[in-house]
C-alpha cells in the first residue's frame, strides 16, 4: 500500500508578523523553517539513519571508515571572534550575536530633575528627549480630534500597520525573502535595537496617551500597552527609510529616499489619525530613529569620516502644543523642539553588523 507523506510549511510565510524584531526571532526564520523530516524531528527517519549506519560501518565502526581522521585530518580552527564567522551559525545564534552586539554598544539613563533621558554611546551622545508637560500634550488633544474624518478611508492603513511595516517598504525597494536574506537580517536587527531603545524612552519619560487625557478620542485600534512618547510606529519606520536608503542601489539621495522618507511619513501620521498618538510622538520619533539610523551607519563605517549628528528634543518652556504638523521638516534639524548637535566623529565599532550590511548590499544587483 502507497504511503502518502504529507509536507506541512508554517502558515506565516510573508511580512506579516506582529513583531519582526521580537528577540531571538528573525525575519528570515520564518521563510526558512524546514518543511518536515529532519533527525529527531521524524522518529521514522531517525530509525532508519541509525539503520543506515549500521550497514554502512558493517560493523567496523571508525576503524572501518580509515580512523577517526577519515575527512582529510581535523577541521581547520578558525581566528577568534571574526565577523566573517557569523555564517557557520545558524539564524538563532547570528540573531542573538547582532543583538547584543548592538545593545552592548549603547547605555540609556534619565535624569528625574530635568527629565531628560539620553540615549549614548562611549563616543558620545546619540540622542536626548525630554519630556513635554501635561498642559503641551492637552493642547495637541484637538489635533487628534481633528483626524477623526480620516480614520475611514484609512483603515485598512492603519490596520495593516499594527503589525510591522515590512510589506510597505519591501513593495517600495523590491525586497524579497528569497533573494535579500541578509537584507532582512541587517533590518531586523536594526529594529531590535529600535524597539528596545524605545521601549526604554517610553518607560522612563512615560506620557500618556490621548485617550488618557479625554474619553471622547476613541481610537479605533487597541491602544498599545505603553506611554506615548516617542512613537515607535515614527522611529522605526525612519529607521527602515534610512536603512533601506543606504543600502539599495540608486535610492540614497534621489528621489527613492525622499519617498522612503514619505513612506515612513505616512505611516507614522496613520497613528494619530487612529487616536493612538499625539503629534508631537511623531516629531520625537523621527529624531529618535534618525539618531539610530545615524549611529548604525556611522558604526558600521558607512559614513565619511565616521561622522554623525546627535539629536536632541526639548521643548521651549511655554511652547503652545495647539499648532504644529505631524512630522515637520523645517527648520534646524526636524522642527519645533528638535536640534541637531555638532558632528561628532563615531569610531567602527559594529563588526558583526558591518559583516551582515556588505553581505546585504551583495544582494542588489
Amino acid at each position: 500500500m502507497a504511503t502518502t507523506v504529507e509536507l506541512s510549511f508554517p502558515k506565516q510565510t510573508s511580512f506579516s508578523r506582529r513583531f519582526a524584531h521580537a528577540p531571538g526571532y528573525s525575519f528570515s526564520q520564518a521563510q526558512a523553517v524546514a518543511a518536515a523530516g529532519g533527525p529527531g524531528e521524524d522518529p521514522m527517519i531517525s530509525s532508519a539513519l541509525v539503520e543506515t549506519r549500521l550497514a554502512l560501518l558493517q560493523g567496523g565502526g571508525l576503524d572501518a571508515m580509515g580512523g577517526p581522521d577519515d575527512r582529510g585530518g581535523p577541521p581547520d580552527m578558525p581566528a577568534l571572534d571574526q565577523p566573517a564567522a557569523l555564517l557557520r551559525w545558524g539564524d538563532q545564534p547570528r540573531t542573538a550575536l547582532l543583538t547584543f552586539e548592538l545593545l552592548g554598544s549603547v547605555r540609556f539613563g534619565c535624569d528625574g530633575k530635568t527629565g531628560e533621558a539620553r540615549l549614548s554611546c562611549p563616543a558620545g551622545l546619540i540622542a536626548s528627549l525630554t519630556r513635554p508637560g501635561a498642559d503641551y500634550f492637552l493642547a495637541q488633544l484637538p489635533l487628534v480630534e481633528a483626524q477623526t474624518p480620516r480614520r475611514e478611508p484609512r483603515l485598512n492603513e492603519i490596520i495593516a500597520q499594527t503589525q510591522a511595516p515590512w510589506p510597505f517598504f519591501a513593495s517600495v525597494v523590491g525586497l524579497q525573502p528569497g533573494r535579500h536574506k541578509r537584507s532582512i537580517e541587517l533590518i531586523d536587527a536594526a529594529l531590535a535595537l529600535t524597539y528596545a531603545v524605545v521601549m526604554s524612552f517610553k518607560h522612563a519619560l512615560a506620557c500618556p496617551r490621548p485617550h488618557e487625557y479625554s474619553a471622547a478620542i476613541q481610537p479605533v485600534i487597541e491602544v498599545p500597552q505603553h506611554a506615548t512618547l516617542p512613537a515607535g510606529h515614527a522611529a522605526e519606520s525612519h529607521v527602515m527609510a534610512r536603512l533601506f536608503s543606504a543600502l539599495v542601489p540608486g535610492f540614497e539621495g534621489h528621489q527613492g529616499a525622499a519617498y522612503l522618507r514619505r513612506l515612513a511619513g505616512r505611516i507614522s501620521e496613520n497613528r494619530v489619525i487612529a487616536g493612538v498618538h499625539f503629534p508631537i510622538d511623531l516629531v520625537a520619533g523621527r529624531l529618535l530613529g534618525d539618531a539610530v539610523a545615524d549611529y548604525l551607519l556611522a558604526g558600521m563605517g558607512e559614513v565619511a569620516g565616521g561622522q554623525r549628528q546627535p539629536r536632541r528634543f526639548a521643548l521651549a518652556a511655554g511652547a503652545p502644543g495647539g499648532q504644529g504638523g505631524f512630522d515637520p521638516a523645517e527648520g534646524p534639524g526636524l522642527g519645533v523642539g528638535c536640534y541637531l548637535d555638532d558632528a561628532i566623529p563615531q569610531p567602527f565599532c559594529l563588526p558583526m553588523l558591518a559583516e551582515i550590511f556588505a553581505l546585504a548590499r551583495k544582494e542588489w544587483p
